[in-house]
């Protein structure tokens, strides 16, 4: 091993041991006082940060007409409620599934869906973004005993990955690494009956460029392939945050992609509809989306 290969490893380590530290922190505190003081720092320190000048880039470039006031407003709330679900990530999983499902509301609608995936022989197709928090479905697919797949990108360091991969497995749970072999064990899972979760809202070298919120954007098309090559059932699932607090309403619908017979133009229009209906969740609500992803890299 190189005297670099030693000194990223080392430093891998240490970033876990601090994610470990902050474990033990968030659990010792408790949610409602751990998210009141980490979200008050990263309300402080975060707009100081690399990450929050990409995301008033980001928002002057979807909203011009916001003022640096407002977009700075829309940042805040973003930091605030990425703390938030960072120590929820630690806390939810230590919870009881009783005690956490008190933190989500959900309607009629998605009640009724919920318990189709329960009864259903073929997969599903559920498609998300990185918006309120993304990271409870796991929780509420387990707790239910629904069958279910997840779709992720691998982080650079194996350490944090395996860290953070301990508290997404879980009883009736399988999460997929982004990838050629991720493609081949989706299509498995949804054979088997497995509902397959998918967060679209990220940019990729190889995808389709259309819309996302009004600007050009490369974009998966998996969800538009998968559904209309094999004629697979298509829902969105929004997880909103309630104001300030660590309570949700979760939305999860029915899609109807668009099919008229032409496939890649079907796959192309469905891909804008997917992209639309994410850019309705984040006007919405702009602060509960993840900014400080380049999505649109090449602007």
């Amino acid at each position: 091993m190189s005297e670099e290969s030693k000194f990223t490893t080392l430093i891998y380590k240490l970033e876990v041991l601090g994610l470990k530290i902050l474990e033990k922190i968030f659990i010792f505190l408790g949610i409602d006082i751990a998210e009141f003081l980490f979200s008050l720092l990263f309300v402080i320190f975060g707009p100081l940060t690399k990450p929050s000048f990409l995301a008033m880039r980001n928002l002057k470039l979807v909203f011009p007409k916001l003022n640096f006031f407002k977009r700075f407003l829309i940042v805040l709330g973003m930091w605030n409620n990425l703390a938030r679900n960072l120590v929820e990530f630690v806390c939810f999983n230590k919870m009881d599934f009783k005690k956490f499902i008190n933190y989500v509301s959900m309607d009629k609608e998605t009640l009724t869906i919920l318990k189709s995936f329960k009864n259903s022989i073929s997969g599903n197709l559920i498609f998300t973004a990185h918006f309120g928090n993304w990271e409870i479905y796991p929780q509420i697919f387990s707790g239910l005993k629904i069958p279910f797949s997840g779709v992720y990108r691998e982080m650079n360091n194996k350490f944090a990955d395996e860290f953070v991969q301990k508290y997404r497995n879980k009883k009736f749970i399988d999460f997929i690494p982004k990838g050629k072999n991720g493609i081949f064990k989706l299509a498995r899972n949804l054979r088997e009956g497995k509902e397959i979760l998918m967060l679209v809202d990220q940019k990729l070298n190889n995808g389709i460029t259309v819309p996302f919120l009004g600007v050009p954007s490369k974009t998966t098309d998996s969800v538009a392939t998968f559904a209309l090559k094999h004629n697979y059932n298509v829902y969105s699932a929004v997880v909103f945050r309630k104001s300030f607090s660590s309570s949700f309403n979760l939305e999860i619908r029915k899609f109807e992609v668009i099919n008229t017979g032409n496939l890649q133009k079907d796959i192309i229009d469905t891909t804008i509809k997917i992209n639309e209906t994410i850019g309705e969740w984040i006007k919405q609500k702009p602060e509960q989306w993840f900014w400080v992803h380049n999505r649109w890299k090449s602007k």
